[in-house]
């Protein structure tokens, strides 16, 4: 089954990711706002588990790793303690983003609250995003999947 990047046409960067043309379709219906970008599972995979970033580029999806400095990344000098709160500050913006698209996805929202952040005794070899999603054990949607 096809899987798509939506990105918005005037800014290149990711709105939304469809796992079906169906979804794609009633996503972007009538609008001019997206342009939609097949892409391989394995890119839709990378992207919904936070392992990597998209961007629409020359009407193809560029994936890439994180970029040293943003938010999912885990630098060599962090302390455990500020990898901790960076988990926990992911874990609250993912559910507000959940809360604000009005996603009835309380299972999901109760597993991300449930991930025991200070048991964390090492620095995960992964981005935070990837780390979070990694610890859930239930099918779930991130709230940009349509």
């Amino acid at each position: 089954m096809a899987k798509y990047f939506i990105f918005y046409t005037d800014t290149n960067q990711l709105a939304a990711i469809a796992d079906s043309e169906e979804n794609k379709n009633k996503f972007i219906f009538g609008q001019t706002l997206y342009t939609a970008v097949e892409v391989t599972d394995s890119q839709y995979d990378d992207v919904k588990l936070g392992r990597k970033t998209t961007q629409l580029s020359n009407g193809s999806a560029l994936v890439s790793d994180f970029e040293s400095g943003s938010f999912g990344v885990i630098m060599p000098n962090q302390t455990l303690e500020s990898i901790k709160n960076q988990i926990k500050i992911f874990i609250e913006e993912e559910i507000f983003a959940l809360d604000v698209k009005f996603a009835d996805v309380s299972e999901y929202k109760n597993a991300l609250r449930a991930i025991d952040v200070d048991s964390l005794n090492s620095a995960p070899n992964q981005t935070i995003q990837n780390w979070v999603l990694s610890q859930i054990n239930i099918p779930f949607k991130r709230y940009f999947e349509v």
